[in-house]
């Protein structure tokens, strides 16, 4: 885009250019620095209220051309309004030292321009989309001769943490309070075969109600289990990714975005195959946590979990970032005080859940309040704008106001409890709601 080299800058004016970068005000683009005298630039987004102002108005934006060298400064500059822009005809950049800014030293044109809707998490939220939470427990010791009682026992400890932590936090986006919840990595009865995808509660029903309903079952199979010592994370993650993907599927059905939760010791013997099941998780609304416990023999997982885009297995690359890894052993010996540990394992469990949500419907044209058969109907056009639209829904004021009678019936004799649940809540409401589709990600 353009006949000038240099370094492009776009931001509000309506008045002389600065003749310095630090001084201009309201940028809304930056280019890469070139030498090149004509070139095409590269797509950019910016948001519209920075082109159209908060009124919706149409408003004058300023197209300044600057030297990297500080002794040339601004090399041209131009002012013009959107409309103007988007018709794609050129639009010269001028120079006051230049033929007394009478003749245009370059020009600069818009090819293509669309305009898009970027919404938020808590737009889908609002929307009527709904958060299904699933949690996978490995049961596998890579050295069992070596493990002693107070390993087990440490084991437990860290299982219960995280259990406790994600469960009470996560009740009020989950209102049947219900947890699909896996075993893998172990002999199961009454043969004693190999599995790899298990019910936690050993039964037919993987469904576990709430914190106790968790740690009930992972107590019984515990007990009964034995562990073998390596894992195969490939088959809970395709199990629960078809899952996703086939509810997403069916036509006018309500929005559900999968989360996945794996503890694990990182004991992994099938890291190809996992490889390959989360490029195919890539494609389907789920996001995967993996949550290490322990402080050696993760590498690997951690290498995958924060791996994003990048990761690719035989020229297959996943379509999106929808992976994380948190070391809840290391966070609770980074902190002093339960309240600390719970608050930086949620913030660093959850904290790309939003983003990663927000980014598969987008990317698949679904917008709040639709279902998967709908798609976005977008504009024609170059310069790629993203505006966001909030869309209130008083059903979900009212399931809020449903959720907060429950709590305080069910929780009348233990208030300390229940403002502690409501502070947690709040916190991560309050964080979930600040997270927005980012570009720069």
């Amino acid at each position: 885009m353009g006949k000038i080299g240099g370094l492009w800058v776009i931001s509000f004016s309506s008045c002389q250019c600065p003749k310095t970068l630090g001084k201009i005000d309201n940028m809304l683009y930056r280019s890469e620095p070139t030498k090149q005298p004509k070139l095409l630039r590269r797509p950019f987004t910016v948001q519209s209220d920075g082109l159209y102002g908060t009124d919706g108005l149409d408003s004058q934006i300023e197209i300044v051309c600057i030297s990297e060298e500080e002794k040339e400064g601004v090399i041209g500059q131009a002012v013009v309004s959107m409309e103007v822009a988007k018709s794609m005809e050129p639009i010269p950049i001028f120079n006051e030292s230049y033929k007394q800014g009478r003749k245009p030293i370059g020009e600069v044109r818009i090819c293509r321009y669309q305009q898009l809707r970027v919404c938020s998490f808590l737009d889908y939220l609002r929307g009527g989309t709904s958060l299904k939470f699933a949690i996978a427990i490995d049961f596998s010791i890579r050295d069992p001769a070596n493990v002693t009682h107070n390993d087990y026992q440490q084991y437990s400890n860290d299982i219960e943490f995280v259990v406790r932590c994600l469960a009470d936090t996560l009740e009020p986006f989950n209102p049947t309070n219900s947890w699909p919840s896996y075993g893998f990595g172990a002999k199961i009865p009454p043969h004693y075969r190999d599995s790899n995808n298990f019910c936690l509660s050993l039964d037919v029903d993987a469904t576990c109600q709430g914190v106790n309903g968790i740690l009930n079952a992972f107590g019984k199979s515990y007990q009964n289990v034995h562990p073998l010592q390596g894992a195969k994370f490939a088959q809970i993650i395709y199990h629960l990714a078809k899952q996703a993907q086939n509810n997403f599927n069916r036509a006018n059905e309500p929005l559900n975005y999968y989360v996945l939760f794996i503890i694990t010791r990182g004991s992994i013997e099938d890291l190809k195959e996992t490889v390959q099941a989360a490029i195919f998780a890539s494609k389907a609304p789920i996001s995967i946590v993996f949550v290490g416990v322990g402080c050696e023999g993760l590498d690997e997982i951690e290498r995958m979990g924060n791996a994003g885009k990048r990761l690719e297995f035989q020229g297959r690359k996943s379509e999106r970032d929808n992976l994380q890894f948190v070391n809840a052993t290391k966070t609770r010996l980074e902190c002093d005080n339960y309240a600390d540990m719970s608050t930086v394992f949620l913030e660093k469990s959850l904290q790309q859940v939003p983003w990663q949500c927000s980014t598969f419907y987008m990317q698949n044209h679904v917008l709040p309040g639709k279902s998967s058969s709908e798609s976005v109907e977008t504009s024609s056009g170059g310069l790629t704008v993203a505006s966001s639209s909030r869309r209130p829904s008083s059903a979900h004021g009212q399931m809020e106001e449903e959720e907060e009678a429950r709590m305080r019936t069910t929780s009348s004799s233990s208030g300390p409890a229940l403002d502690h649940f409501r502070s947690r809540r709040n916190r991560l409401s309050t964080e979930m709601r600040s997270m927005t589709l980012d570009d720069s990600r």
